[in-house]
């Protein structure tokens, strides 16, 4: 089993993302998944990972085949704990442009901490903000 975590090859910085969908339009993870070429009427999204490299960037869509267990978000958490704790899921990927993905949320935070090995981002305490 490979891990799912954000990696790279040295891991020189490593940190958190949070994404919000924009709340008119419909755009959410299953709108996305539909585009890139998931059945979303078999699979139900749960997880995006992008790997984005000099020469290409990767796609991965996690998603879990839907059922009646698995259709709704709540749902998934119950399945999950009924299977020890683990939600089995397919990886679909495909070769994909993160500018054209840059164009859907409404927000992308990112946060990359290059002292990662020895403190956490709660470890940071900013003094002062300054312009660049």
């Amino acid at each position: 089993m490979f891990s799912l975590d954000a990696s790279t090859q040295h891991n020189d910085m490593r940190g958190t993302i949070a994404l919000d969908w924009p709340n008119v339009g419909g755009d959410n993870i299953h709108s996305f998944a539909s585009t890139v070429g998931m059945d979303t009427d078999k699979y139900f999204p749960v997880a995006l990972k992008f790997f984005i490299g000099k020469h290409n960037t990767f796609l991965s869509v996690y998603a879990v085949e839907e059922s009646d267990e698995t259709r709704k978000y709540d749902n998934l958490i119950e399945y999950a704990q009924s299977r020890n704790g683990k939600l089995p899921v397919v990886e679909f990927s495909k070769e994909y442009s993160f500018n054209d993905f840059l164009k859907r949320p409404e927000v992308l935070s990112m946060f990359l901490n290059a002292l990662h090995r020895y403190l956490g981002p709660e470890d940071l305490e900013v003094v002062e903000e300054v312009p660049l």
